[in-house]
C-alpha cells in the first residue's frame, strides 16, 4: 500500500493540533465544528483524494493570508489591542506554517505521487502521464505472463517462463518516498531486465505476494533493499537449475 509522504501527516498533525490550542484557550463550537471539517478534510487527502488536496491547499492559502494581515495590523498598529508577546508569536508562527503548508500541498511531487499510486490502487486506472517514476502503472499477473499497464493499455509484457531472476534496485529516498524497482531478468545472473516495476505501481500487493511463494525467494535481502533508502542492486531470486 502507497503510504502519505510523512510532511503531509506533520502538516495535519500541527494543524490540528494548533486548533486543539484554541479549543482549548477559547472554547467554542465554531471551532469544533471547524476542527471537525479539517479533520475530514485532512482525512480525504491522506487518503489520496485530489479534490480534499486542493481544499486542504485553499484553506492553508486563505489561513496564511489571514494570519499575516493580523501580524502586519498588530505591528502597523504598535499592538494598539495590548496582545500579549505569546499570542503575537503565535500568529507569527501560524502565518509560516500555513505559508509552508500551502506551497508544499500545491508543489509536492511526492505529494502527487501518493496520489497518483493511492489512485491505482484503488483501480481507478492509471494517472496522467508524469516523468516522475511513480506514473500510475499498474502490473497484472496472469497465469502466465506479467503485464505492466499504462493508461488502460499493456505498455510491457513478460513471459513467466521467460524470467531467470529477480533483481531489487534501490535508490535514494526522495521527500519521504521509496524509489524502488523490481527487475525480472532474463538471465540468472541479472542481467537484462525485462520490466521494472515500482513498488508503488497498482496491484503491486498481488504481485509481491507472489514472489514470496517463489522457490529460493530471498526475502531477508528483499526487505533490506525496501527500506536501506540507498542506491544498491541486489538478486533475490534465480531460477533453479533444470536437472
Amino acid at each position: 500500500m502507497a503510504r502519505a509522504p510523512w510532511p503531509l501527516a506533520a502538516i495535519a498533525a500541527i494543524y490540528v493540533a494548533t486548533e486543539l490550542w484554541q479549543v482549548a484557550a477559547r472554547p467554542s463550537s465554531m471551532i469544533g465544528i471547524r476542527l471537525a471539517v479539517y479533520a475530514l478534510v485532512f482525512l480525504a487527502a491522506l487518503r489520496g483524494s485530489r479534490a480534499a488536496a486542493w481544499l486542504w491547499g485553499a484553506i492553508s492559502a486563505v489561513a496564511a493570508v489571514a494570519s499575516a494581515f493580523a501580524l502586519w495590523t498588530l505591528i502597523s498598529t504598535r499592538n494598539a489591542h495590548g496582545v500579549g508577546p505569546a499570542t503575537i508569536a503565535f500568529i507569527g508562527f501560524q502565518a509560516v506554517f500555513y505559508a509552508v503548508g500551502t506551497a508544499y500541498i500545491f508543489g509536492s511531487r511526492s505529494l502527487r505521487a501518493f496520489q497518483q499510486a493511492r489512485g491505482a490502487l484503488r483501480g481507478k486506472g492509471p494517472a496522467a502521464p508524469s516523468q516522475s517514476p511513480y506514473d500510475g502503472a499498474r502490473i497484472a499477473l496472469g497465469s502466465d505472463a506479467l503485464m505492466l499497464v499504462r493508461q488502460g493499455s499493456v505498455q510491457t509484457r513478460v513471459e513467466l517462463a521467460a524470467i531467470d531472476a529477480i533483481a531489487v534496485r534501490s535508490q535514494t529516498m526522495a521527500e519521504g518516498l521509496p524509489r524502488v524497482w523490481i527487475e525480472p531478468c532474463a538471465q540468472r545472473d541479472g542481467t537484462q531486465p525485462l520490466m521494472a516495476v515500482t513498488t508503488l505501481a497498482g496491484g503491486f500487493a498481488r504481485f509481491e505476494a507472489w514472489l514470496f511463494e517463489l522457490p529460493g525467494f530471498d526475502a531477508t535481502a528483499y526487505r533490506q533493499l525496501l527500506e536501506c533508502g540507498e542506491n544498491a542492486r541486489r538478486i533475490v531470486w534465480r531460477r533453479p537449475h533444470k536437472v
